[in-house]
């Protein structure tokens, strides 16, 4: 699939949840303006053009129907509120980029599971499927390869059938909802990456290209934020 060539962001206003630095700079690396939203605004998604969810706890295991067994950080108050921008993210049609824990909640928002901890978990599933360090020592990032499914719009957007990423993560996707496509993998065979065709623009992805210096990851904001610029206010939209 050829290479696609993300439009100029404009002034697309992106909302963040939450964990500001790393995803701010990101975002204003790429040429959008963004604002952070929590559980104290009663508006949050007002005059925003796109939302971008961020990393930390664990989902709730209870969010997929489970009893915790290796969940040691969760936030219902959290996912209560990100389910709530997700919802009115989709009725206002409007694009959303999930990272790390953002996917995990996109998943679960749309009906999809999780393995609550890769290590005593994955390797169970996938006996045969080679080990892959997800998360270094003392929490710490570690790297690995992904494979990008071809025909996928990450596919396009990025031109390698492989590449290199950062990781830091303990869960993972076990079962996905019918609204999304695996985008990418690593060849231990996680889902990396997820794509739903259907909507204008959403993308969840695992590792975090906010803090990974890398051409992949400047791409995928310039996509995300091209996507916004579609659906800006109007003065935002009469200066592009």
């Amino acid at each position: 699939m050829p290479r696609v060539e993300p439009k100029d962001s404009g002034c697309s206003l992106i909302a963040i949840s939450l964990e500001p630095k790393d995803y701010s700079d990101w975002v204003s690396r790429g040429g959008g303006s963004f604002r952070i939203v929590t559980p104290e605004d009663q508006h949050p998604l007002d005059g925003v053009s796109g939302l971008l969810l961020t990393g930390g706890q664990d989902v709730s295991p209870d969010r997929y129907g489970e009893p915790n067994r290796y969940c040691v950080r969760v936030n219902p108050e959290r996912d209560d509120f990100e389910i709530g921008l997700l919802r009115t993210a989709f009725r206002q049609d409007l694009p959303v980029l999930a990272i790390c824990r953002g996917m995990q909640l996109l998943v679960v928002a749309l009906g999809g599971t999780l393995y609550q901890d890769l290590g005593r978990e994955l390797l169970k599933d996938r006996k045969a499927s080679p080990a892959i360090g997800h998360r270094g020592s003392g929490h710490t990032d570690t790297t690995h390869e992904i494979k990008i499914q071809s025909g996928t719009h990450l596919a396009g957007l990025i031109g390698q059938e492989t590449i290199l990423v950062n990781s830091h993560h303990h869960q993972g996707i076990r079962s996905l909802p019918n609204d999304l496509l695996i985008a990418a993998r690593s060849l231990d065979g996680l889902i990396e990456a997820v794509e739903s065709p259907a909507r204008r623009f959403v993308l969840g992805l695992q590792w975090h290209p906010e803090r990974w210096q890398d051409n992949s990851s400047a791409r995928i904001m310039k996509a995300f934020l091209a996507a916004c610029s579609e659906v800006a206010a109007p003065q935002c939209a009469d200066s592009l």
